[in-house]
């Protein structure tokens, strides 16, 4: 895919996030008022927070004001929330206030960047500062991932891609929140090294392949990092995505490997201290008391989160008990479904196996953690919480469909009727979750601050987001198609 491919679908998950944006009200997204002061504390100098609080849920942080006062209507609504959470515990000398926030003991990078980008800023403009910082943010990762999978030689990695940002997935990465940003960098992660993964293992490889195996690691390399740092699932996921990837490919991946030593030493190394200070910063000396904490979640493992958290991970917005529009689950469900069997159908043993096995364990991975974790908090995982291992078995699904000469043009009557469906469960879901706020919650009805956006606009932000989606997969079609020369010196690289 060329610069203009890899534009267009940029565009089009930035129409999106412009979407789901002005649809969720300020401060409802999920848990955005714990991360929100959050931030606001890291960038004025609060890394560590205080006591756990009294009467509300967290610890106690000092932010501005402004920031509690233009809060206080929506933390109001949520019945999770305590006193201290919606309003000020005390006042300091220079006007900030001390707040609960159960998101205070998290690693304060993330935080600090969207922090800072809301300094200038008070009360709901700040918020919507944190919002717009961590979606670049987030659009960073998932253009880079794009950009990975455009260098394949066919549509199926990209259509996969597109396929494996769920609406949840776009959503998370609107919220001020670090949720988005790990599910984009473990996108971007996938995406890279199952490009970098297809080099070919010869000795007379150009430079220009060289290279492109280069910038490759350096995506990967990034996006460990950041994966690596945000939450405590991070080095989980950068094990199981390597593994997965060297499953699949094991020879061209250590060729690749060989081929960019020294890069991959100093990316390794990067990797390893930023989860080195992750954990020095989790379990060190700013470790918080959680003693008072108490359980989040239900003392027992229903078997119905096996149903819910799949789900879940396709749609549940504003909140993970809210769900999305009912075409949403059998459109996005039916397609997923659809693309993994095809691929095995495609694919060689090996692939099939490697495509069941990252299947299988993103459907474990919960069930495992929220067992060894059930006496301490209860079940507190949401669907969400996996995707960035989970979104990889339907990149594996596009990855084995693209290296299948024979079915590796993707057909437009089929593409076309899936983009349609997608955009019109899209336009479902904002829909539905504008309605609810306009008919259930009063904070967001009364808001002066947010306007209700229209359907039309809605469905125009979508439409157009849709449109270039479908224009990317067809100039790659058509770079394929005219470029011969370029990718019989490469067959699964292309340059861009």
């Amino acid at each position: 895919m060329g610069r203009r491919g890899v534009a267009l679908v940029i565009s089009g998950f930035l129409l999106l996030q412009v979407a789901w944006m002005i649809t969720i009200p300020p401060f409802r997204g999920i848990d955005e008022i714990d991360h929100a002061y959050r931030a606001a504390a890291v960038a004025h100098g609060d890394w560590v927070a205080g006591e756990w609080a009294p009467d509300g849920r967290g610890w106690l942080v000092e932010v501005p004001a402004s920031l509690v006062a233009a809060a206080e209507p929506q933390c109001r609504e949520l019945k999770y929330y305590g006193p201290d959470n919606c309003e000020a515990v005390a006042t300091s000398a220079d006007g900030d206030v001390l707040i609960a926030s159960s998101a205070a003991g998290y690693h304060p990078a993330f935080y600090w960047v969207i922090g800072t980008a809301a300094r200038p800023f008070d009360g709901t403009a700040a918020l919507y500062a944190m919002r717009i910082a961590a979606a670049l943010m987030c659009l960073l990762f998932l253009g880079l991932a794009v950009w990975a999978t455009g260098r394949l030689s066919t549509r199926w990695p990209t259509a996969a891609l597109l396929l494996a940002a769920s609406p949840v997935l776009v959503y998370s990465t609107t919220v001020a929140a670090p949720n988005g940003l790990e599910m984009s960098a473990g996108l971007s992660l996938w995406c890279s090294l199952l490009a970098f993964a297809q080099a070919p293992d010869r000795a007379d490889r150009v430079a220009e392949d060289q290279a492109a195996e280069r910038r490759l690691l350096g995506v990967a390399i990034a996006s460990a990092v950041v994966l690596g740092t945000l939450r405590l699932l991070g080095p989980l996921f950068i094990v199981l995505i390597v593994a997965s990837v060297a499953a699949l490919q094991w020879r061209p991946f250590w060729a690749a490997i060989r081929q960019t030593l020294g890069l991959f030493c100093v990316g390794a190394a990067l990797v390893g201290a930023s989860v080195a200070a992750f954990a020095w910063w989790t379990f060190g000396p700013y470790v918080l008391d959680t003693s008072e904490a108490g359980r989040e979640g239900p003392d027992t493992f229903d078997l119905g989160n096996l149903a819910l958290w799949p789900l879940q991970s396709i749609a549940a917005f504003p909140y993970r008990d809210q769900m999305g529009s009912l075409i949403v689950y059998p459109v996005v469900g039916a397609l997923v479904i659809a693309l993994v069997i095809v691929a095995l159908r495609a694919g060689t043993r090996h692939e099939g196996l490697v495509l069941l096995a990252s299947l299988l364990t993103a459907l474990a991975v919960p069930v495992v953690l929220s067992l060894l974790t059930l006496k301490s908090t209860g079940v507190i995982w949401q669907g969400r919480y996996g995707l960035p291992y989970a979104v990889g078995f339907v990149l594996l699904g596009g990855v084995i469909m693209g290296r299948r000469p024979s079915r590796a043009t993707l057909p437009w009557s089929l593409t076309v009727p899936a983009l349609l469906a997608y955009a019109v469960a899209i336009v479902a879901c904002l829909l539905k979750v504008l309605d609810a706020e306009m008919r259930d919650n009063a904070a967001s009805a009364a808001d002066p601050v947010w306007q209700e956006p229209g359907a039309v606009l809605l469905s125009a932000l979508v439409a157009l987001a849709v449109a270039c989606f479908a224009a990317a997969l067809s100039g790659q079609a058509r770079d394929r198609a005219d470029g011969p020369a370029e990718t019989a010196t490469h067959p699964h690289l292309r340059n861009v």
